[in-house]
């Protein structure tokens, strides 16, 4: 069957002011028949914040328009405005180019739901046939796009050269309840790069854990196999995450949430389900993923975990015995060090703040200890960046798109298997007013 008209839109991820460039391809028999007399197409971008009361139902409402254009490309009565090709009797179809600026300052797609608020930033490309008339619907159809806001300083930005100390956590713990403390010092570290956090790179970082015990006394035979603390020798025994908090604002109303954006170490299992989908047991409302451990507390298809965590250097020091003055002959301690790099690469939508939608993030990371309370945790707030400054190809969706009556299919553009990992709820959005 031929589709009256068909949507071509190249698989992109756009960053503010560049261009949406694409193609409708009209069958003018088929939009004869059908009645058409005009198609326009829009590009629209709002944030949506909402505020709720019991989980459900929503308190408040508010809406911010940041991106609106709308064209016509085709009127039956004057034909198109810039025809790519002659209508030809063997080939009755004309293809329309189009393209829309988007405006320089935009906030990333971004959609999150929690039991206090909701928040979405959605762009959407939407196709309008018009059929004036009495009982006439017109043809629609709303595509959602990814978009992410302009990083040209992260974007011509080089590669790391130097180290850099992001955050530093020292804690003094016990064994038991009395006695002498212990000394536990947790590093994490990242790899200066120009522009800091950026999306679809790999920045490497690494968590160097010391511990130094105790003042004691050094048996002749004791090689310090089993004094306390001794710090991890695998890097799954440690947490690795990145923390998001999202605050929304609401006609004066306010709500903030918390959640596990990525499982970098350690973390939720996966759970493979019989429609080929993964789900997250034991986590958060999280929807985001990174190519190293990934995870999601909603269903992702399963092709969005091919991307496994990259390989984890890990350099584990020789215990070295320090002598301690003024504790008595033969008293000192023993100093162990454990140090695990490797590199993190991010696909979430980045960091941002806006008139009623703020995303902040934190990189937290968890030493864990034998006693009570004697865990080790440290957090670094970091920024995350798109890096671009120019669309970026990513996977294709499914073939072109036809322009079908609104409601009686459902249509979208790709899947949250994509290179920006978006939720399903955002791709659905074509179902949403």
């Amino acid at each position: 069957m031929i589709s009256l008209i068909t949507l071509e839109l190249p698989p992109r991820i756009y960053c503010a002011g560049s261009w949406v460039k694409g193609e409708l391809v009209l069958d003018l028999r088929q939009a004869s028949k059908d009645k058409l007399e005009e198609i326009q197409i829009k590009l629209q971008g709002t944030v949506d914040t909402y505020t709720k009361l019991d989980g459900d139902t929503a308190a408040e409402h508010e809406r911010r328009t940041v991106a609106e254009h709308t064209t016509t490309l085709w009127t039956r009565t004057h034909g198109a405005t810039r025809p790519l090709h002659t209508v030809t009797p063997d080939s009755p179809t004309l293809r329309l180019p189009f393209r829309i600026l988007l405006p320089e300052n935009l906030p990333p797609s971004f959609h999150y739901d929690h039991r206090v608020l909701t928040a979405s930033v959605l762009y959407t490309l939407t196709v309008n046939g018009l059929r004036p008339g009495a009982f006439r619907l017109n043809r629609k159809i709303k595509v959602p796009l990814a978009v992410l806001p302009k990083d040209a300083p992260g974007a011509r930005a080089g590669p790391a050269k130097e180290w850099r100390r992001a955050g530093v956590a020292e804690k003094k713990i016990r064994k038991g309840l009395w006695g002498e403390p212990a000394t536990v010092r947790v590093e994490l570290s990242l790899q200066d790069i120009p522009g800091g956090v950026r999306l679809f790179t790999g920045i490497p970082f690494a968590i160097t854990i010391t511990t130094t015990t105790a003042p004691l006394s050094r048996p002749p035979a004791d090689d310090g196999k089993h004094v306390f603390p001794a710090p991890p020798t695998q890097h799954t025994q440690l947490t690795l995450k990145l923390v998001r908090t999202v605050r929304v604002r609401a006609n004066g109303q306010t709500a903030r949430a918390t959640f596990d954006a990525v499982h970098i170490f350690g973390g939720p299992e996966l759970v493979h389900l019989a429609d080929g989908t993964v789900s997250v047991s034991g986590s958060g409302s999280s929807t985001s993923l990174a190519s190293s451990t990934a995870t999601t507390s909603r269903s992702v298809s399963a092709s969005s975990l091919r991307a496994r965590a990259p390989p984890v250097d890990t350099s584990l020091s020789k215990k070295e015995w320090v002598p301690v003055q003024g504790h008595g002959q033969g008293q000192g301690m023993w100093v162990q060090r454990a140090r695990f790099q490797s590199a993190l690469r991010l696909n979430l939508p980045p960091s941002f703040a806006s008139d009623t939608l703020d995303c902040e993030d934190t990189l937290c990371v968890k030493v864990p200890f034998a006693g009570l309370g004697n865990d080790v945790k440290l957090e670094v707030p970091v920024t995350i960046s798109s890096g671009l400054d120019a669309p970026l190809s990513r996977e294709p969706p499914p073939a072109a798109l036809a322009l079908v009556q609104e409601g009686l299919e459902s249509l979208k553009l790709g899947d949250p298997d994509v290179s920006l990992d978006l939720p399903r709820e955002y791709w659905d959005s074509n179902v949403r007013k």
